[in-house]
């Protein structure tokens, strides 16, 4: 049965409702705020396809499940130019995801807590490329960074940057070179079979 509800807090309901009187089946919830919710319901929840629209015009399609986020999903960010594809639970991403940037950068990878975790890679719009491990959003733990021009760095990242001991591959020499980084930087690097040198 289709019916209208108006709630005390402002919100509206129109659709199907069940034999309690709670939303059932497919419904548009218009929230006060302005945010609306057109799909479906399930004892009073949003539960499976649906889309929401927030009054910023940011936007989520994909599936619900006890009032949140939870299957697959795409999330727009309109205010932004960006948007993620990808599994959703409780609300937040988990699992594999896709983000794509405005600007043409993109990450695809594993997503816990609505963080990208794990494995990933991440593509530069200039050509560049990090493959390897995330933590927090960020490159975090072993991974390789390809540059445009050919070179490779195999190193060990922290909060986005190289840490520690890398083994760089010069593309232009066709050499492999130990280095230390710190924050990023270079602090020593010897040719593989040849000597030490300071920072170049």
């Amino acid at each position: 049965m289709e019916t209208e509800i108006v709630y005390s807090n402002g919100n509206m309901y129109k659709g199907n409702i069940g034999s309690d009187g709670l939303p059932n089946g497919l419904g548009v919830l218009s929230y006060e705020n302005g945010d609306k919710y057109v799909g479906n319901f399930k004892n009073g929840k949003k539960e499976g396809i649906g889309v929401i629209t927030y009054r910023n015009r940011n936007q989520y399609i994909g599936d619900f499940k006890n009032d949140e986020f939870s299957g697959q999903g795409t999330f727009y960010f309109r205010t932004l130019g960006d948007r993620f594809e990808g599994s959703y639970e409780n609300g937040l991403a988990n699992g594999a995801g896709k983000y794509f940037y405005q600007n043409g950068n993109r990450f695809e990878g594993n997503y816990s807590n609505g963080r990208r975790s794990g494995p990933g890679v991440f593509y530069f719009t200039n050509g560049a490329r990090y493959v390897g491990n995330f933590e927090n959003n960020n490159f975090n733990g072993p991974g390789k960074l390809y540059y445009p021009n050919g070179n490779i760095l195999d190193s060990n990242f922290l909060n986005g940057l190289p840490d520690g001991l890398g083994i760089l591959f010069s593309s232009f020499e066709k050499k492999y070179y130990e280095v230390i980084y710190a924050n990023g930087l270079i602090t020593r690097y010897t040719l593989i079979g040849g000597n030490s040198s300071n920072q170049p």
